[in-house]
């Protein structure tokens, strides 16, 4: 089943944290498994490092249920998001949203009912609750308790193994992982300040220019993109750069955009900012660039219809 998804590698990860009001959690551990080879990971939190102990690229799946959760640990250990999300809590949200029939019992949201309304075994609710509670009573743990912690992250991973399956041939995964873009997204502050701070300015210098007022404009810009730009963590030069070529693409209905310094400087940018802001972007894999002795260059805007 799950031969036809199109990832080298698919991991199902959860965590088990503990969380005050209004804080970051603190990840106590990490369960993870790598669905076909079969490799299963088991990591305290003094066991985690500055980086994912897993592949997080393009080229592998993070699969998880609740996924703002785990990512919440993500951005606590001050790990760069997954390029791809598969949120099972969202798909099955999306499966079972329905108007609720009088005298039916409603489905459950929560992992243990996307396992029981599919017929797969769970822990029970009552199991459940007790290992939550011990979990957010705070370390520090015994040994014991440490392993008892690990085994119930680890039945969450293996209910995820079982329910991924099951799930699969109702799943429009293309749509699925756009659907699991948000919660990376609403974890990144950091990225809409900048996007503002950069529309701002530019706004600002290209005002000073003008004698009337400018009319209301805007910049269409494909999520692939705004994944790479957070994910590179490229400067503001190079999102000024990149709201004025994907601007002119849409504008021109052309993906080749003459850059002249003359253009850039409107939007803030001087020649030392176009230089860097476009290593940055082709770094990205976002533009290519066709370099023309003493005249402006041309640059190529990828995946506008992403």
């Amino acid at each position: 089943m799950l031969g036809y998804l199109p990832f080298e590698q698919i991991w199902a990860a959860d965590f088990e944290f503990d969380s005050k009001p209004g804080e970051r959690p603190i990840p106590v551990c990490l369960v993870a498994w790598e669905l076909r080879s079969g490799r299963k990971l088991r990591l305290w939190a003094d066991q985690l490092g500055p980086w994912p102990p897993f592949p997080i690229g393009p080229e592998s799946l993070f699969v998880a249920y609740y996924a703002s959760a785990e990512l919440g640990c993500f951005r606590a250990l001050k790990w760069p998001m997954p390029a791809r999300i598969l949120d099972l809590y969202i798909e099955h949200r999306n499966s079972t949203n329905v108007l609720q029939q009088k005298g039916i019992k409603p489905i459950e949201s929560g992992l243990l009912g996307a396992l029981v309304a599919r017929g797969l075994d769970s822990i029970g609710a009552v199991e459940k609750d007790e290992m939550r509670n011990l979990v957010m009573r705070g370390g520090p743990w015994s040994c014991d308790e440490r392993e008892t912690i690990l085994d119930y992250c680890e039945s969450d991973v293996s209910g995820l193994s079982r329910l991924l399956p099951a799930m699969l041939p109702q799943i429009d995964v293309p749509r699925a992982l756009l659907r699991g873009r948000p919660a990376k997204l609403k974890l990144e502050p950091k990225f809409t300040a900048e996007l503002l701070k950069a529309r701002q300015t530019g706004d600002t210098a290209r005002q000073k220019q003008r004698k009337k007022p400018a009319p209301t404009e805007f910049v269409k810009v494909p999520m692939l993109w705004v994944e790479c730009l957070v994910e590179k963590r490229v400067g503001v030069n190079a999102y000024r750069v990149a709201h004025y070529v994907l601007h002119e693409a849409w504008r021109t209905n052309d993906p080749k955009v003459k850059l002249t310094n003359a253009a850039l400087a409107a939007h803030g940018v001087d020649r030392k900012g176009k230089a860097t802001a476009l290593r940055q972007l082709r770094e990205a894999g976002l533009i290519s660039v066709a370099e023309r002795p003493n005249r402006s260059p041309i640059v190529t805007v990828r995946f506008l219809e992403q």
